[in-house]
């Protein structure tokens, strides 16, 4: 019914429907190998079936004592991990001497062959939600609904660690190291930068031009200038209004020099000293128009050449 579904939404006819599962199928697991990759399927049933994704045929049914919640494979495909409801996982090797295409799983006790029974990691309390498997295939990753999280050594079946959360853990997977986290030196491919809270900030040049001001004539007299936010295109760049003049390029030279020539004149703090107040505030007001000048044709400049 799932399969006509979804014929009938998307129009995408699938390659294979698998409806061997009496119950819900509860995980589902995929090896690497493309077209000739193996499927794993979990199910209430007490069943794990491991399917041909090419051919789409039912390889191997594994038969538990127990609801099966998860299930895994070694990148080698050479075992199969499968959670339990009781919190149990079980190993299955896959290459046996057992023929078979359906198997009853039975616990190995000890001293037992490892080939001819399946093994189990004990340590969960309630059912296992998550498999998964290192690239070595040495360690096992395991997440319970019992809020914890344990890694085993598949080898000697112990564990070797366990993570604690504050609920139930619904997934965990093992994924190799970003090369970033190993080398101290190495940079990131795409920077990320710095968190704006506004996209607009309108006293953003207000700020500069204060903070410029005070540093070089000891006021914190804001100069008045507007705010300008560029648009997409040239068309749509809002145009800019100030007080001040238009300049050409000819006029700025003379600006600048002009206020190389008022550093020059009063770079001596002795001839500072004997201005007057007045002149003092005419030099103020003279340099911050200068300033406004200049902003406005650096302004007009970028407007120009977006």
């Amino acid at each position: 019914m799932q399969g006509k579904s979804l014929q009938s939404t998307l129009g995408v006819d699938p390659v294979h429907i698998w409806s061997n599962h009496s119950l819900p199928v509860t995980d589902l697991h995929c090896t690497t190998g493309g077209m000739m990759a193996r499927v794993a399927s979990a199910s209430q049933d007490h069943t794990c079936k491991v399917w041909d994704m090419c051919s789409g045929e039912l390889l191997c049914n594994f038969v538990f004592d127990v609801p099966l919640n998860s299930v895994c494979m070694d990148p080698a495909e050479y075992r199969l991990f499968a959670g339990a409801m009781n919190g149990t996982v079980y190993q299955v090797n896959l290459f046996e001497s057992n023929s078979s295409r359906e198997r009853h799983i039975k616990v190995r006790e000890t001293g037992e062959d490892e080939d001819a029974t399946t093994a189990v990691f004990a340590g969960h309390s309630k059912p296992v939600t998550c498999l998964s498997v290192s690239l070595d295939g040495s360690m096992l990753v395991s997440g319970s609904q019992d809020q914890t999280v344990r890694i085993w050594h598949i080898q000697s079946k112990q564990c070797v660690r366990t993570i604690n959360h504050k609920g139930a853990v619904t997934n965990a997977m093992i994924i190799p190291t970003p090369p970033n986290l190993q080398s101290s030196q190495t940079k990131p491919t795409l920077p990320i930068q710095v968190f704006k809270r506004h996209l607009h900030v309108p006293n953003q040049w207000n700020g500069l031009h204060s903070s410029t001001q005070s540093s070089r004539n000891g006021s914190d007299r804001h100069t008045e200038t507007v705010a300008v936010k560029l648009k997409g295109t040239k068309s749509e760049a809002p145009k800019v209004s100030t007080s001040g003049t238009n300049l050409s390029e000819a006029e700025l030279e003379s600006l600048l020099a002009t206020i190389n020539q008022e550093r020059s004149s009063s770079s001596s703090e002795a001839d500072i000293e004997n201005l007057s107040a007045k002149e003092l505030h005419q030099r103020l007001q003279q340099v911050q128009q200068l300033n406004k000048d200049i902003f406005t044709y650096a302004t007009k400049q970028i407007l120009n050449t977006r």
